[in-house]
């Protein structure tokens, strides 16, 4: 009989030195300290007594083991585990006050700041926030779940460019419509062009209608601006971390729409 049992130590090679064998709960705590705590090595070695080099070793190795086995649930859409319960996500944004009945999810830009890089600088830049930056694509469901935190991308680059560049309308062109073939839809905001899988505010001048409409949509519309190997991967494993973290203790988002988000078996395993 077989068992697949998870290793319970993680092997980090020191170069010329031999192999450190590190206990797995220990390697997650320093990587969710790192991700969680903007502090210096120098204090990160006081407080867990290792050295500054091997920090960065666990950190890093843990970034890596975490990106490659579950990095697709952030990369790309789960379309399965969302239509098991896209009705349900319907309904709670329109019980919220939303006009929209097919409304699954929010879409939005996010941008994480960089230090001012040494070459091609106006290619990092971002108008908008003035800050030289990386930005990524997020969708998030009622259930508080990040569904997709795709990047990063140069900080000048355009949302429009992002659903793109990721594929993400023919993703939803092709699996979310119902069996008559009506679609389902994300909202953003008015950056993103309008399709029947993307819907965004009214612009210009507005009449009253659209003027409501602008309204009751802003208040529902969920923001998904969150709070070595590289930054990206970072990213979205803290995006990962988020959702498991979310698994267990609920946040705002489903809290306010009533939606309890999967339990972690459930989302790890892509199902939920």
């Amino acid at each position: 009989m077989e068992h697949d049992f998870a290793p319970c130590v993680c092997s980090v090679n020191r170069g010329g030195f031999g192999v450190s064998r590190v206990p797995i709960d220990l390697a997650l705590a320093v990587t969710i300290w790192r991700l969680a705590c903007p502090t210096t090595l120098i204090r990160d070695r006081l407080f867990w007594g290792i050295a500054e080099q091997m920090i960065c070793d666990i950190f890093n190795l843990t970034i890596e083991a975490i990106f490659d086995r579950w990095g697709h649930l952030v990369n790309q859409l789960q379309h399965d585990a969302i239509l098991s319960k896209i009705d349900m996500f319907c309904q709670a944004i329109h019980e919220k006050g939303a006009p929209l009945t097919r409304c699954w999810g929010f879409i939005d830009g996010t941008i994480r700041a960089i230090s001012r890089p040494k070459r091609n600088q106006r290619l990092w830049y971002n108008g908008w926030k003035r800050k030289h930056a990386l930005k990524y694509q997020a969708i998030d469901t009622p259930d508080g779940i990040i569904r997709m935190l795709w990047g990063p991308i140069l900080g000048r680059r355009h949302d429009v460019a992002m659903v793109g560049e990721s594929g993400l309308l023919q993703d939803l062109q092709q699996w979310f419509n119902d069996a008559a073939g009506t679609p389902y839809y994300v909202f953003g905001d008015p950056a993103y062009s309008l399709s029947p899988w993307l819907l965004a505010p009214y612009k210009g001048v507005l009449n009253a209608f659209e003027q409501t409409f602008n309204t009751a949509m802003s208040s529902v519309r969920v923001s998904v601006a969150l709070s070595a190997c590289g930054l990206g991967k970072q990213y979205a494993v803290a995006g990962i971390l988020t959702n498991c973290h979310s698994s267990f203790y609920r946040n705002n988002t489903s809290f306010y729409f009533g939606v309890k988000p999967p339990s972690l078996r459930s989302y790890l395993n892509g199902e939920g």
